[in-house]
């Protein structure tokens, strides 16, 4: 049993596809089943600068402070690939409380359950566990 905050790569989710044709193209030796879920990670975060770059950008900020306050206006955004919603405020920059739970089966990841960790546990998430 344990945790992910996406998609193991080649799962079948939104814009795996192309994730999956881009690392053939950079890095062709590379077979699948030796790439781990670091690649769909820096997918997701290359998507979340983007996103957070468009909205400085249509707000006139396009600039390290601006970047920053674009960042803080995500409201369960995701960016697909199986990241639950991203939330980030001025004062809390964690992503979000949806954790995936994930055992391996037959020799392959399988979701469990997705655990909201603020609604389970709302006294610990908003006092104790604030900026862990």
């Amino acid at each position: 049993m344990g945790i992910a905050v996406n998609a193991f790569y080649g799962d079948k989710v939104p814009l795996m596809d192309k994730v999956v044709e881009y690392a053939k193209k950079i890095n062709p030796g590379v077979p699948g089943e030796a790439r781990m879920i670091r690649t769909v990670q820096s997918w997701v975060q290359v998507l979340m600068m983007a996103e957070a770059m468009k909205r400085a950008d249509k707000a006139g900020k396009l600039n390290g402070p601006g970047l920053k306050e674009a960042f803080e206006t995500f409201r369960d955004w995701t960016p697909g690939l199986a990241r639950p919603p991203i939330t980030l405020t001025a004062t809390d920059h964690r992503p979000g409380s949806v954790i995936p739970v994930y055992r391996i089966k037959g020799g392959k990841f399988e979701l469990v359950k997705q655990v909201d960790m603020k609604a389970k546990w709302p006294r610990q998430w908003d006092g104790e566990w604030f900026g862990y």
